[in-house]
């Protein structure tokens, strides 16, 4: 497996880009965590950080009054702007799973579940500084599909749906098209909803799905399934040996890397905290040769949660994470992901 080589001018130490008490722009409350992150590269370089931003307390998971929020860096996450609200928060309703991408015209544009089963959507013509009032988002026809986590594969936009199902984009998400299947699971393996999606660099349309699962005999993590065709048909999916707490994970790829390989991120052990998540690590996997995944970093060794990689303009990769001490407490954090000076598990 070829090394990772990123920009030596980054920090190994991890940047503080959310924490519990900091000031979101245009709302007085308290906040008491932030949660769910993405992290979106735009080609002129800057960094969006999108979380939930949960005031009035981080649990339970899906609570109304709360935003979506943003943050911006113009120098690869070293340092971050303002807390902006991107998606406003709705008084009797949750907003969850922030999930934005790129327009080849500039336009940012974020999805975000509401609690009710509706999908909104908000433009950003500005890199995040100001968005447009949330209208309903469009769906695949037939199909509900959610938010979180978009996947560019060349100028289109691939979307989780559903249970292990996807759909693309080829204007900019104003229409979308369902896949004809959806990944099918061994009867041992129980979906859990929550998926990530990649180009793998297997071919110019092949992507990877990166699924939050559990064994129903073990304490295996996570599957992988495959795409050839952009999305529109998926492979069976097969479990990898992750072991650790259940939790959503994250997959990446840098362009330099080889075809095929891409980048896993979650936890992988168990901490004496809530629902036992702790030691966020990252994998590099070969999804050309159908091999395991190989060990490569610890990026945080407490406790720890949900994750999003991008690759910034330089080259550099790039995870942010929930972080913390005894649960999200260190609130969410970003990290180069460097394959060449980082410690190698064995």
């Amino acid at each position: 497996m070829w090394p990772l080589l990123l920009s030596a001018s980054l920090s190994t130490d991890p940047v503080e880009v959310f924490m519990k008490g900091d000031n979101v722009t245009g709302d007085s409350r308290f906040f008491y965590c932030f949660r769910i992150p993405q992290l979106l590269a735009l080609p002129s370089g800057t960094l969006l950080a999108f979380a939930e931003g949960r005031a009035d307390g981080c649990k339970p998971d899906v609570r109304g009054n709360r935003p979506i929020v943003v943050r911006a860096s113009h120098d690869e996450g070293r340092t971050w702007g303002d807390i902006r609200i991107a998606g406003p928060a709705l008084p009797s309703l949750g907003t969850n799973y922030p999930g934005a991408f790129a327009r080849a015209d500039g336009t940012v544009v974020l999805r975000y579940q509401v609690s009710n089963g509706s999908v909104f959507s908000t433009e950003s013509r500005d890199e995040g500084s100001t968005w447009s009032p949330p209208v309903e988002a469009s769906q695949p026809p037939g199909m509900h599909c959610g938010s979180m986590w978009p996947a560019a594969l060349g100028a289109s936009v691939v979307l989780p749906c559903g249970r292990n199902a996807s759909a693309r984009s080829d204007d900019g998400g104003r229409t979308w098209t369902p896949s004809s299947t959806a990944v099918s699971l061994d009867p041992n393996v129980t979906g859990l909803g929550e998926v990530q999606l990649s180009a793998d660099g297997r071919s110019p349309t092949s992507l990877s799905m990166f699924i939050r699962a559990s064994s129903h005999d073990g304490w295996l993590n996570h599957a992988i399934a495959q795409s050839d065709d952009g999305g529109d048909t998926w492979s069976a999916a097969r479990l990898l040996p992750l072991v650790g707490a259940t939790c959503e994970g994250s997959i990446g790829r840098d362009r330099r890397s080889p075809p095929g390989e891409v980048l896993l991120a979650t936890i992988a052990g168990h901490f004496p905290g809530y629902l036992g998540r702790g030691n966020m690590s990252v994998w590099s996997l070969d999804t050309a040769g159908g091999g395991d995944p190989v060990s490569r970093l610890d990026v945080w060794p407490q406790a720890a949660g949900y994750s999003d990689f991008a690759q910034a303009r330089s080259g550099a990769m790039l995870l942010l994470y929930e972080a913390g001490g005894t649960v999200y407490d260190y609130g969410i954090k970003i990290s180069p992901v460097d394959m060449g000076r980082g410690r190698v598990r064995t």
